[in-house]
């Protein structure tokens, strides 16, 4: 997960708040679709969810905080 708030960081920082909610979404979906394959069945984990949730809303705020100073 540490490589989805650098990416998130990184895109902030270097082209604004946009770039940063871009990276933000990017990275939640690659947090609850990446298990999924190879799976045999759904998975149901409130956890991911939980996680993916969490950094989206961190995400933004980092992405607030580094569009800001842009």
């Amino acid at each position: 997960a540490l490589p989805f708030f650098a990416s998130v960081m990184f895109a902030a920082c270097v082209g604004g708040f946009r770039p940063g909610l871009l990276a933000t979404l990017l990275g939640a979906l690659a947090i609850v679709n990446l298990p999924r394959f190879g799976a045999v069945g759904p998975i149901l984990d409130g956890r991911l969810y939980a996680f993916a949730a969490l950094f989206a809303v961190l995400g933004v705020c980092i992405s607030l905080l580094c569009g800001s100073l842009h």
